[in-house]
């Protein structure tokens, strides 16, 4: 009941808005292919029905990727891949990930 409560108060968010963003992760990614990182900031748009995608937007102390989180309102994925490379396209993201040292196994 509760989700359900929060998903329409969602809904009344984006009258105003046709967008969202909000943290990815906690900092930039794991390097590595071991962990994608930690989930917790992407548990509750689960929960709330919400297309999502992580933008890479800037490199982090490791150089790798700091993210942004694009949500759109429920049932608007187009809106969201759309609002994403907007943002992309304005903002000149271009972050290759950097190709990872091969380990002895």
């Amino acid at each position: 009941d509760l989700a359900e409560w929060a998903r329409l108060k969602l809904d009344d968010l984006f009258a105003d808005y046709d967008i969202l963003l909000a943290p990815c992760v906690h900092g930039e990614a794991p390097v590595g292919l071991a962990f994608t990182g930690e989930p917790a900031f992407q548990g509750f748009w689960t929960c709330l029905h919400v297309p999502t995608l992580a933008l890479p937007a800037a490199r982090g102390r490791n150089k790798m990727p700091v993210a942004v989180q694009v949500i759109a309102p429920r049932w608007q994925d187009q809106r969201l891949l759309q609002a994403s490379i907007w943002l992309r396209d304005r903002a000149g993201i271009s972050l290759p990930i950097p190709k990872q040292k091969k380990t002895a196994e």
